[in-house]
């Protein structure tokens, strides 16, 4: 049973490290499209860049700017489309944090 444990640990964690790499990816498409098509909206929003020295990845404003889905205010459909995307990638992370704590659980209590 502890390998299950282990296997289900692995396979959660492969999928965040997926996940992360392509929602950084993401991140970054997200900017420079809200960058060159709504510049003034990106400069409100600090000029964020896809690489920064301190991200803006866990701060309020960050979470609250994609949890109330403010980038559909200005009515684009791609920018929505590119933000929607962020978001459900997001619930996946989440959701493969639980994966892993779930493999991480279950190695321990077999292995104690």
């Amino acid at each position: 049973m502890h390998v299950l444990g282990i296997v289900i640990g692995v396979l959660g964690a492969v999928a965040i490290l997926a996940l992360n790499v392509m929602y950084v990816r993401r991140y970054g498409r997200f900017v420079r499209y809200l960058e060159l098509n709504h510049p003034e909206h990106w400069k409100s929003l600090g000029s964020p860049v896809q690489f920064e020295d301190e991200p803006r990845y866990g701060s309020f404003g960050y979470v609250a700017y994609f949890a109330n889905r403010s980038y559909a205010e200005l009515g684009d459909p791609e920018l929505s489309m590119l933000g929607d995307k962020m978001c459900g990638q997001r619930k996946w992370m989440f959701a493969s944090l639980g994966v892993l704590v779930v493999g991480i659980e279950i190695a321990r209590r077999n292995f104690g």
